[in-house]
């Protein structure tokens, strides 16, 4: 996969992702080099934010690309990237898309901690609880019952408040 960089020099350049992953390409050629950041965090993800919306072999490509998802044309640059995002607060943050429909975009990404992007998933269940909509696994934790426990007490046609404030049984163990 190509990607536009901007070298030092301000010389702008279409090289492959894979060149600057490795070091294979430091700079246009006039030894300069192109941000100095190619073995850092937030290089390896916005490198891995392009390989899953552009490279259709990418084990990711059909939730991302394959789906629509693409990163904003001021991105193709990662000094940009860089600038919007800043540095990654911890090695706990990955880049998270906000709107999991949306594209890669600065008003869409932001770090976040794995806690987090679980929470932001597509395949998240929301319940209505007293008129409120709440992700069933935060509900599961704040009444202390096993999220699995509840969405199969669900799908078997137990109301949302019975499946989540019956106690559960455990299973006697036979020594």
């Amino acid at each position: 996969m190509a990607v536009k960089v901007t070298c030092a020099c301000g010389t702008e350049k279409l090289v492959c992702a894979g060149n600057l992953i490795t070091g294979k390409t430091k700079s246009c050629g006039c030894g300069r080099v192109i941000h100095g950041k190619t073995k850092s965090r937030e290089y390896r993800a916005w490198t891995g934010m392009h390989e899953r919306c552009h490279n259709p072999r990418a084990n990711s490509y059909e939730i991302y690309g394959g789906r629509g998802i693409s990163v904003c044309e001021r991105w193709t640059d990662f000094r940009a990237f860089y600038q919007d995002m800043g540095r990654i607060p911890s090695s706990k943050h990955t880049l998270d898309r906000i709107d999991t429909n949306g594209h890669y975009e600065p008003l869409n990404c932001r770090w976040a901690t794995r806690q987090q992007q679980q929470r932001n998933r597509r395949c998240n269940s929301i319940v209505e609880l007293n008129g409120e909509q709440r992700l069933l696994l935060e509900l599961s934790e704040l009444f202390g019952i096993n999220y699995y426990t509840v969405k199969y007490r669900l799908k078997v046609g137990w109301s949302l408040e019975k499946a989540l404030t019956t106690p559960s049984k455990r299973c006697a163990r036979n020594h």
